[in-house]
């Protein structure tokens, strides 16, 4: 039987939380003990939690209360570690991050529309449904309070150590720096980034850095208050030899958003057009090639169009990069860097501020992994998944402990002390359950935007020569209508950009896992950033306009 993941591991030095779908569990760090466990779909937790998987969570620093997020976007306040509901609110929309402040006090919240909400520890709510703040996109039913807004979905943020300040990440390649709490006094932009961001971190041993990552073939190290990148890590061409999940190719029209509203009615019946449009080419190729070949007996187009709309297309597999967590560790006088990827096998690391990535692989996607302060590493990993060739273990356990050895390299292995813990945690996890579980893999469809045909979304891909074409090379035999027109100087808009970017930009061939210096950064990682695509102009390309 297959255990269900661990979506969220908290390993303290007292006890240890761990979230598997709906299921929350308390456990005792030394002995291993299970001190509670409570389901999110039990009938007497109120709406809490949500009947489905837990999203998001997170616990404070000393892990006294945790917050949990489910589908319904109920977010619940649990006491620990007796897992006491102490309240619950409604959130407006997903959230993709949670966070307490130091004095426990205060909860700050972030969702998929890009809005960032503080809420207080106890929730009264509200017996009248305020007014709709003109800065927010949405309305809050829980009386939060708006601390900043973006204008794209928000994929990470974080506190500053003194809490002075919260940088904010999102998917047009934006690093944004805010005081807190008044977040509308922006402080300074990171900008470097050419495609979207994923993970930022502020290691504990250098609190005027920051680390970011997500769809880059680099890791950027920044010092945050200047704006300034000090240095980037290679690591597309260590991290690519395992990806194990990849991505279907996107597809005009596609639209990756979740259940805010009614995706799958939208693209509905649109299938039919694209499949016709293919069996014309087809046709028309095949009689070309007919006639130049001097054959008599051509095939109908007609029998041609019909093979074409019989055959199943096949979906086109592309290699995705989304880094989904950077943390940091300390070793004795060694520092470390440890972050992981989406759908990859394998945890990887470097030591601060120089030096190669190693990695360890564990033959299974990574979905958490969590430093302890004895320096381990606890990784969750999903089961259900193996990499092709891969020789199967006499135990599969949905848990393993790796450290960093005396070479600083990862090794696996774990004393007598969290031996205990490890075992029930691999005993624990829920098993084979008819629950619904989460996507872990959602983010290799969601993050990158929209691309042209033919195009790749892999890390190490750069922008195609042949995307630079001028929109005037193409002839238009008839007079364009006022929509076509729009669509046309939105496309020379657009195109001249991407001519400018691409000018500038140069290969970097640099060794995988080194770290470039300040003056080796390319002036074009500002420039050269993935230009973002209107939605509507992005479903239409030159081709597709009527000659």
């Amino acid at each position: 039987m297959t255990a269900t993941p661990y979506t969220r591991l908290f390993v303290g030095t007292e006890r240890t939380v761990a979230v598997s779908g709906s299921h929350i569990y308390v456990l005792n760090s030394t002995t291993g003990e299970t001190i509670s466990h409570k389901s999110t779909v039990s009938q007497d937790q109120g709406k809490a939690a949500s009947k489905g998987p837990i999203v998001t969570a997170a616990v404070n620093e000393d892990s006294t209360y945790l917050l949990t997020v489910g589908e319904s976007k109920m977010m619940g306040l649990w006491r620990l570690p007796e897992l006491e509901l102490l309240n619950e609110r409604e959130l407006p929309k997903r959230p993709t991050g949670l966070a307490f402040m130091k004095d426990s006090q205060t909860i700050v919240v972030s969702d998929k529309f890009g809005d960032v909400f503080s809420y207080p520890f106890n929730h009264v709510p509200p017996k009248i449904m305020l007014a709709h703040d003109d800065f927010s996109s949405h309305e809050n039913p829980s009386g939060g309070q708006l601390v900043l807004g973006h204008a794209s979905p928000l994929n990470a943020f974080l506190l500053s150590h003194d809490e002075k300040y919260i940088i904010t990440a999102d998917r047009d390649e934006h690093i944004r720096i805010s005081r807190y709490p008044q977040g509308y006094n922006i402080q300074m932009y990171c900008l470097g980034h050419r495609k979207y961001v994923s993970a930022i971190h502020i290691p504990s041993f250098a609190a005027d850095t920051l680390i970011s990552g997500g769809g880059d073939p680099t890791l950027k190290i920044w010092n945050w208050m200047s704006g300034q990148c000090t240095g980037e890590v290679q690591i597309w061409e260590t991290v690519e030899p395992f990806v194990l999940v990849k991505n279907n190719k996107r597809k005009y029209g596609d639209d990756d958003e979740d259940d805010e509203g009614d995706a799958a009615q939208k693209r509905k019946g649109k299938g039919k057009k694209s499949k016709k449009r293919a069996a014309k080419r087809a046709a028309a190729q095949a009689q070309k090639a007919d006639e130049a070949q001097g054959e008599g007996d051509e095939k109908p187009a007609k029998e041609i169009e019909e093979k074409v709309e019989d055959e199943e297309p096949q979906p086109l597999e592309e290699k995705v990069l989304v880094v989904s967590k950077i943390d940091s560790l300390e070793k004795g006088d060694r520092k470390f860097v440890v972050f992981s990827a989406v759908g990859i096998t394998a945890l990887f690391a470097f030591s601060y501020p120089t030096g190669p990535v190693e990695h360890i692989d564990f033959g299974h996607p990574i979905i958490d992994f969590a430093p302890d302060k004895e320096a381990r590493i606890w990784v969750s990993l999903d089961l259900s998944r193996s990499a092709p060739g891969a020789e199967p273990s006499k135990e599969r356990v949905a848990v393993r402990v790796v450290q960093f050895g005396e070479d600083g390299k990862l090794v696996e292995g774990s004393s007598s002390t969290d031996l205990t813990l490890l075992k029930s945690l691999n005993t624990t996890a829920e098993r084979d359950t008819k629950e619904k579980t989460l996507n872990f893999y959602a983010d290799l469809k969601g993050m990158p935007k929209w691309s042209e045909p033919g195009s790749t979304q892999a890390a190490s891909a750069e922008p195609e020569d042949d995307a630079t074409e001028s929109v005037s090379e193409s002839t238009i035999s008839k007079p364009l209508t006022r929509r076509e027109e729009a669509r046309m100087k939105n496309k020379k808009n657009v195109l001249a950009k991407m001519q400018q970017a691409q000018g500038e930009q140069t290969g970097d061939k640099r060794k995988p896992g080194t770290v470039r210096p300040l003056e080796d950064v390319e002036s074009s990682d500002v420039e050269g950033r993935e230009p973002k695509r209107v939605k509507s102009a992005a479903k239409t390309t030159i081709e597709d306009v009527e000659m």
